[in-house]
């Protein structure tokens, strides 16, 4: 809940790009030692190229996950719907 507000940023601006464009957002990280993610991957083929995706993508490499510590990690997100 502490990012909704980028996130809806992210939904707002591809809504005023396309608004036909719904669905679920799959994305897959690496997470590094440090809780930062570092590898940010699309999953969901159908957003791969829109500006949600990348939006959306470049919003979680600037998280930390701190719950995330002393291992290398992938983690498979909560699909995004919108």
């Amino acid at each position: 809940l502490e990012h909704r507000p980028e996130l809806q940023a992210c939904v707002n601006e591809q809504r005023r790009r396309d608004p036909e464009l719904t669905g679920k957002l799959r994305l897959r990280l690496t997470v590094e030692k440090d809780g930062r993610a570092s590898a940010v991957e699309v999953v969901s083929r159908e957003h791969a190229g829109t500006y949600f995706a990348q939006c959306v993508g470049n919003r979680v490499r600037s998280w930390n996950f701190p719950g995330v510590r002393g291992a290398r990690q992938r983690i498979d997100l909560v699909p995004l719907k919108f």
